[in-house]
């Protein structure tokens, strides 16, 4: 299997810091949501990692073989992933973390350094398996690099902002 580095992305659900079970019964997983263009070379590199492990595993690609990847135009709006291919990488180990900071790589002080929103790489992988007579591919998550902030993917206030107007009671 080929390690591959993500371009550069802005992230969406990152979970990287504490695992989170998205459903009942579910076992908890580091995970990040990547969105990029539909047009990035990149797409081209995951795509024959991806037959490289069917071809490794089973000898085809499977007719019906199960991916993880959304098509962002028929997603909701509000995650602004029109115009891209989406995929979520995840990890039931700790990924590595990293923030990039000049020309230096430092780890992540606190949780709120790493949050949905801000701009990140990852390196990932490809991986072929089978459940219940189904065969799929997933995305593995090894490790993440902060690259730089971004405008934070939530709806939640500060509390300067919930309180300013009451300063002068």
């Amino acid at each position: 299997m080929t390690k591959l580095v993500t371009p550069e992305f802005r992230g969406s659900f990152v979970t990287l810091m504490q695992p989170r079970a998205y459903s009942e019964g579910v076992q908890p997983k580091y995970s990040i949501t990547i969105a990029l263009p539909k047009d990035d070379k990149f797409w081209e590199k995951v795509d024959g990692e991806i037959k490289a492990v069917c071809m490794e595993k089973w000898g085809e690609v499977p007719k019906k073989l199960k991916t993880f990847f959304k098509d962002g135009d028929e997603e909701d709006e509000k995650y602004g992933w029109k115009n891209c291919r989406v995929m979520t990488a995840s990890s039931k180990q700790k990924p590595g973390v990293v923030i990039k900071d000049g020309d230096d790589l430092r780890e992540p002080i606190s949780e709120d350094e790493i949050y949905s929103g801000a701009f990140y790489r990852a390196s990932i992988r490809p991986y072929a398996y089978e459940f219940q007579n189904s065969k799929g591919v997933a995305i593995a998550l090894d490790n993440v690099m902060k690259v730089k902030e971004g405008e934070r993917f939530t709806s939640k206030t500060t509390a300067n902002q919930d309180f300013s107007d009451f300063l002068n009671d």
